[in-house]
């Protein structure tokens, strides 16, 4: 009888165990955070002429690595494994430039918002297009991984989509006028901007909401606090002020919401 006292309460406490396990003091045993990222995606995450990986989402999770006491392992993975990958724990959480949208989070949780973005319009400097209003007919290049070339055919249907492979294929059909807009996100085309500043201009007013978030496991809520409370202090000393002009070459107009 004693032993079977002593087996059940073993087993209780094994339970218990397995129930409040958490995944913020395994990474630290570790040392190591182990993160999700696409390979090529300007300015967020890529690789410069000495093979360093560089930009945005690298600058924000170096900063959350630094204040964990972490070094980063690097997982190169395609848009539709960020997420299937936190999920499998084949990774501690995926960053790269990922939208926040409810239906993802059934079986991920995400960060707090920590960077604004939304879809917008680039035309050609000589243009005289205001709005998406004047492109009815038009031809508007979106890159192929996007969903923004989708959107705006629900915003202009008339519109002909022309697709392309990167940014730097949509900066040069704008300047050639082989297009007559670029729809896409105000960062990454804000990128092409500040390279053509005297070619380029971006028209109208943002008609999407972009919120960015880093994906997380579920239910970890002492790690999820710890990369939110990196990201607050990323903002109360400043340093995303300074990452922010660095990749997108102006000052954010708005910033991650800091908590009372």
């Amino acid at each position: 009888m004693k032993i079977k006292f002593i087996y059940i309460l073993f087993t209780i406490l094994l339970c218990l165990n397995t129930v409040n396990a958490n995944k913020l003091l395994d990474i630290k045993k570790s040392g190591i955070l182990t993160v999700g990222i696409q390979n090529d995606l300007k300015p967020f995450t890529f690789l410069n002429k000495k093979k360093e990986r560089i930009g945005f989402d690298i600058d924000i999770i170096k900063y959350i690595a630094n204040n964990l006491n972490l070094k980063l392992n690097f997982v190169i993975l395609n848009s539709s494994e960020l997420i299937s990958y936190v999920e499998n724990e084949n990774v501690d959480l995926s960053i790269s430039a990922i939208t926040h949208k409810e239906v993802e989070e059934s079986n991920v949780d995400f960060s707090i918002t920590y960077l604004y973005d939304g879809q917008i319009l680039m035309t050609n400097k000589s243009s005289k297009y205001k709005n998406y209003k004047n492109l009815a007919g038009k031809n508007v290049g979106a890159l192929n991984e996007s969903n923004c070339g989708k959107i705006f055919e629900v915003i202009s249907p008339s519109t002909t989509i022309i697709y392309f492979n990167n940014i730097l294929e949509i900066k040069d059909a704008l300047i050639n006028n082989e297009i007559d807009a670029a729809t896409g996100k105000v960062t990454l085309l804000y990128s092409i901007l500040f390279n053509s500043k005297t070619k380029l201009k971006l028209i109208g007013r943002k008609f999407t909401i972009e919120p960015y978030g880093i994906v997380l496991p579920e239910d970890e809520s002492k790690f999820r606090d710890a990369i939110n409370l990196s990201i607050q202090k990323l903002v109360k000393d400043k340093t995303y002020n300074k990452i922010y002009k660095k990749w997108f070459h102006k000052y954010p107009s708005r910033r991650p919401v800091l908590w009372p």
